[in-house]
């Protein structure tokens, strides 16, 4: 957004307003889930770490569905190098639709799926969680570490 916003300043303050109230919305339970889980997805869009922090907290067993939703996709958008981690901690908990988001965003950077990989050998995350495409993009990665690694964790 800062290459798009460089030149226009009454944009880039609209932007950081649009940013700011998203934050507070996320927080307000007066709000609906819906609307919630929108603000999550725009404060993703913020580099500040408080945002992270802020998706983070709706990542725990009992939080809303929807607003799980919204901070796994949130989180899978920023390459934040604990994104993997947090994830792999909580993959067990979410419902199979969230699970599903949680398990994409695992697949879709390298280092993420090194944690992946680690997480499926120790036994933390079951490999039934993944999908059969999941499975065969990891097993065929154009990473040659990755995709030998894949074989001898998921099988041929």
């Amino acid at each position: 957004m800062d290459d798009i916003l460089k030149d226009q300043p009454d944009l880039q303050q609209r932007w950081q307003r649009t940013l700011d109230l998203s934050a507070i919305m996320t927080e307000d339970e007066r709000i609906n889930t819906g609307t919630r889980y929108d603000a999550m997805r725009i404060i993703a869009l913020d580099d500040r770490l408080s945002r992270r922090e802020q998706l983070i907290k709706y990542l725990p067993k009992g939080t809303h569905d929807e607003l799980q939703m919204g901070a796994i996709s949130g989180l899978s958008d920023i390459d934040f190098p604990d994104v993997a981690r947090l994830l792999i901690e909580n993959v067990g908990h979410f419902n199979e639709e969230n699970r599903g988001y949680a398990m994409g965003a695992l697949v879709r950077f390298d280092a993420r799926i090194e944690a992946l990989l680690d997480a499926l050998a120790d036994g933390r995350v079951p490999t039934s969680f993944l999908t059969d495409a999941q499975k065969m993009a990891l097993r065929e990665s154009k990473n040659r570490a990755i995709s030998e690694r894949a074989i001898k964790v998921l099988g041929p």
